[in-house]
């Protein structure tokens, strides 16, 4: 059986910056936007806006090496800060305040488990060289799948006609980036060094994008308030579906160990308060 082929020019020749220029920006404030809405859309702004930081610490790894992710690495950057830059825009037309130094902010406040999480990575890419890589394409095809349902979610709950439309342009670029990872893992992962080191890592330590950058309180409210009713949990079984295709991934089930967590840390928040 011959390994699958990957494309790389098809997914360059499709980066751009996020077109938001022909929505109704002057709008923005004729509409109202839930509490909830806000905070959620914060959460998705500094998570957005950190890309450029993953970048550095992945390239501090064996990916620096290989033509094609640090290739795509370019554009996926771009258009991820142009995700956050345009996230930030329209909570300021909605009259909510957003510090210019809000980045810096997010950086100094990552906790110190995901601090020893990042030396543990460049520890361990190092020492298993390129069969790193297909850990961080398996990593990244589970964040963008996850991050794309979650503003799928959003888009299809809100009420505010400009946010709706911004929501699924950002959901566009974000199944190519989610295509380029997953296929990028799915070569990468027939390898079976690296299936095994991608298993045993992504199965143990996955968590949730922010997780460690944000504090759990904003994570177990995104999880609470994405996941509130049935039609949304059904992103949970797709998600897993989708990963579980991956070789080495079958037994995968990374959404409810993090539904898991929220749950016991909300019980604790009520125990003690």
């Amino acid at each position: 059986m011959s390994a699958p082929t990957f494309d790389l020019p098809r997914y360059l020749q499709n980066s751009r910056r996020l077109e938001v220029e022909d929505l109704d920006w002057d709008a923005v404030s004729d509409h109202p936007i839930t509490p909830e809405e806000v905070r959620a859309l914060t959460y998705d702004m500094d998570i957005e806006s950190n890309t450029i930081i993953y970048v550095r610490e992945l390239l501090s790894t064996p990916a620096a090496d290989d033509p094609e992710i640090t290739s795509f690495l370019s554009c996926w950057a771009y258009e991820e800060f142009f995700h956050g830059y345009m996230i930030k825009r329209f909570l300021r037309a909605c009259g909510v305040p957003v510090a210019e130094n809000r980045l810096a902010e997010v950086v100094k406040g990552r906790s110190p488990g995901y601090r020893i999480q990042q030396v543990a990575q460049a520890i361990v890419s190092k020492l298993s060289g390129a069969k790193f890589i297909a850990v961080h394409m398996t990593w990244g095809a589970i964040h963008e799948l996850t991050t794309l349902q979650g503003y799928q979610i959003l888009s299809e709950r809100t009420q505010h006609p400009v946010l709706r439309e911004l929501l699924r342009r950002i959901v566009k670029d974000e199944r190519r980036h989610f295509a380029f990872y997953y296929n990028q893992a799915k070569i990468r992962l027939l390898d079976p060094a690296a299936r095994r080191l991608t298993s045993f890592l992504v199965h143990r330590y996955w968590d949730l994008v922010g997780s460690g950058e944000v504090p759990d309180a904003e994570v177990d409210f995104l999880v609470e308030y994405l996941l509130q009713d049935e039609t949304s949990m059904s992103f949970v079984d797709y998600v897993h579906k989708t990963i579980q295709a991956l070789p080495g991934m079958e037994s995968w089930k990374g959404l409810d160990q993090v539904i898991a967590r929220t749950r016991k840390r909300q019980a604790h928040r009520v125990a003690i308060a």
